[in-house]
């Protein structure tokens, strides 16, 4: 699986290659270490895949054996990002989300108060907004012991406070 992931993110080609040398042009492909897969017995030669790179080594080793290499198919993302240079926007739009998206969960957005019987909500979110916790704070600015120790310091009737994130 891992594998494919990297496959498709470095681009790779289907090709088909046909000659009269094709077992001297695969030999010549295992010694310079370039790798196909997925290869296929088709009419008159064979079709496998292979990374991009390797596409780019297989110049000299095709004109050495006459063997005629053509690319039948084109996968992973550089294929598709040269396909959409126009859409610029819109993968600037999907960045900006993503962004913004990270930025907001970086802070606390609902702080929730449950179980008060003797105070009130309001009573205990305005004592916490004096002592600088507030929605919208920065997760990095909480120290959810010293808020629970805080409020049963404050409230003597809170017999049991507990704060995360």
């Amino acid at each position: 699986m891992v594998k494919q992931v990297v496959r498709y993110i470095k681009g790779y080609v289907a090709v088909r290659f046909s000659g009269k040398e094709k077992e001297r042009f695969l030999n010549l492909c295992s010694v310079n270490h370039l790798i196909l897969w997925n290869m296929e017995h088709v009419e008159k030669g064979y079709t496998a895949y292979m990374s991009i790179e390797d596409f780019k080594k297989l110049r000299p080793i095709a004109r050495k054996t006459k063997t005629k290499v053509r690319i039948i198919r084109r996968f992973g993302l550089p294929f598709f990002f040269q396909k959409s240079k126009k859409r610029k926007a819109f993968f600037l739009g999907i960045l900006l989300f993503c962004a913004t998206i990270y930025l907001l969960s970086l802070r606390i957005w609902n702080i929730h108060v449950e179980g008060n019987i003797t105070y009130s909500t309001s009573t205990i979110l305005e004592y916490l907004e004096e002592h600088e916790v507030y929605h919208g704070i920065s997760k990095q600015k909480i120290n959810c012991s010293e808020i629970a120790s805080m409020l049963r310091k404050n409230f003597t009737d809170i017999t049991w406070v507990s704060a995360k994130v």
